[in-house]
């Protein structure tokens, strides 16, 4: 896996939110404590950064923000 292919924890909130119509996400607060309590596939590198795997991303989307609903229209 390289490099690209991982999230860093800290743009994990924008990149569920670029992802979803809706633009619902969740706090970082929220994806940190999941990620350190195992909730979600994360991983801590030996610099002490969690990261997630960008493939990863729209299942913790849904497991963070609940399923998808469509946007509604202004």
């Amino acid at each position: 896996m390289t490099k690209s292919d991982r999230v860093p924890l800290s743009t994990l909130p924008c990149e569920i939110r670029n992802l979803r119509r809706d633009k619902k996400r969740p706090s970082y607060r929220k994806s940190y404590n999941a990620a350190v309590n195992a909730v979600i596939p994360a991983e801590r590198g030996d610099n002490g950064r969690w990261t997630v795997a960008r493939a990863d991303v729209p299942l913790i989307a849904e497991m963070l923000c609940g399923p998808e609903r469509d946007a509604v229209a202004a």
